[in-house]
């Protein structure tokens, strides 16, 4: 019996092991708003017209309705903007013609942050989602 407990005991640790999920990477952000866009295999598009939601991150795992907690909706050249929000950890999801694309966030505001245009929330060739952002310096 005591076998039976020590084997069944080994196999559930063993096994969450296995199911436990590797934590994402966080992205870290000084403002709410972006542009998205796509890229081809030789340029890169605005998206139009698509929906971008925001969650609150309570865990690894993406998003229960009740952390839900804005929904924009991005103009003709792909921009969008969030207000309003407290700084913090968030999800943010682009549905594009009815695909997801996650992203983890680290939300902290800076006053003297770039203008959006610099922030391109991009979908990528391989479906990854990432933020690319450009410097200008003076």
């Amino acid at each position: 019996m005591t076998r039976i407990v020590f084997a069944i005991g080994t196999v559930f640790l063993c096994s969450s092991g296995i199911l436990a999920r590797v934590p994402q990477s966080v992205t870290k952000v000084d403002r709410m708003c972006g542009y998205l866009v796509s890229e081809t295999q030789t340029s890169r598009d605005s998206v139009p017209k698509e929906k971008i939601i925001l969650y609150r991150r309570q865990s690894t795992y993406c998003c229960n309705v009740q952390d839900r907690l804005a929904e924009v909706q991005t103009k003709r050249d792909g921009k969008f903007e969030f207000k309003h929000i407290p700084a913090g950890p968030y999800w943010i999801i682009a549905v594009v013609e009815n695909r997801e694309y996650r992203m983890a966030i680290d939300f902290a505001p800076n006053k003297g942050a770039q203008d959006c245009t610099w922030n391109l929330y991009t979908i990528e060739r391989d479906g990854k989602f990432v933020l690319k952002t450009y410097l200008t310096f003076s």
